[in-house]
């Protein structure tokens, strides 16, 4: 469309003569052809979304590189949609030009498909392989506490046992020698098991915690005065009252103390702090 020397004093931009151009008076001379050859030069395109918007913008691009005179002129939003304006000079088929930019611009669209997908496959990977290390983590976290108690510590009945017998069970019990005899001939481990079945959760953890004692490298008086917090704890369990929950306070602090002890064997002291930590819970405490 040519507009050159058209002779113009207004034009009305919608059918029902509404939006008049200009708003008021006329033209000047040449200034309509001006004005709207720059409209009438144009090669349209529309982008209904973000990703085609990227691949018509490329394929420009991409023609341009090989030599296309051809450039984006003006860009404007329609509702939903995008509109690209595409200037090329006048003596240029626009029909070819339109067939080489769509063209262009399916490839360019396809590629952009192909890359969210090479992405989305990637982030899947990393997610896979992220949940997989966690398990095999929690796997080996699983195995090295059942290694700890695996071995329960024997149960000691005084009223069965000769002195003979009895030193005989406690030196070839779990915790060995660890297992001494505390106040009345009583041992930790019958402490423990004296517990009610309503205090099942709290007896396990000091299953546990006689075990870590007994694997740890504390000199023997020291797991000896571990063993006697651990009993203090079991023995104010029966009966919780005020003074009893503040045995067991000082008995907790005293186990965080050893384990901050322990700095040659960390995963020792990690696992009695968590054990200390399960017990205290369970006092509320």
């Amino acid at each position: 469309t040519r507009l050159a020397a058209v002779d113009c004093a207004y034009v009305y931009l919608k059918a029902d003569k509404s939006e008049r151009q200009p708003p008021s008076g006329d033209f000047k001379a040449l200034e309509f052809s001006k004005l709207y050859q720059e409209i009438a030069g144009t090669v349209d395109f529309i982008a209904h979304n973000p990703d085609e918007l990227q691949a018509l913008l490329a394929a420009i691009e991409r023609l341009k590189a090989n030599d296309a005179d051809i450039f984006v002129q003006q860009i404007e939003r329609k509702q939903d949609s995008v509109v690209v304006k595409v200037k090329a000079p006048e003596e240029f088929d626009k029909q070819e030009i339109y067939r080489q930019v769509k063209e262009e611009f399916d490839n360019q669209l396809k590629q952009l498909a192909h890359e969210h997908q090479q992405k989305l496959l990637m982030q899947e990977c990393d997610y896979l392989k992220r949940e997989n290390m966690l398990k095999d983590k929690n796997q080996d976290l699983l195995a090295d506490l059942l290694k700890t108690v695996a071995k329960p510590p024997t149960i000691i009945n005084e009223n069965t046992m000769t002195d003979n017998s009895r030193h005989q069970s406690i030196t070839n019990s779990p915790i060995s020698q660890s297992a001494v005899n505390l106040g009345d001939n009583s041992t930790v481990s019958n402490s423990v098991q004296q517990l009610p079945e309503s205090h099942g959760e709290l007896k396990a953890l000091l299953e546990q915690l006689q075990a870590l004692i007994h694997t740890s490298p504390l000199k023997h008086s020291d797991k000896q005065d571990a063993l006697q917090e651990t009993q203090k704890i079991a023995t104010a369990a029966q009966d919780r009252n005020e003074e009893n929950d503040g045995v067991v306070r000082k008995a907790l602090r005293y186990f965080k103390g050893l384990a901050g002890e322990l700095e040659e064997a960390t995963e020792t002291a990690a696992k009695i702090g968590a054990v200390v930590g399960s017990i205290g819970a369970v006092f509320g405490l």
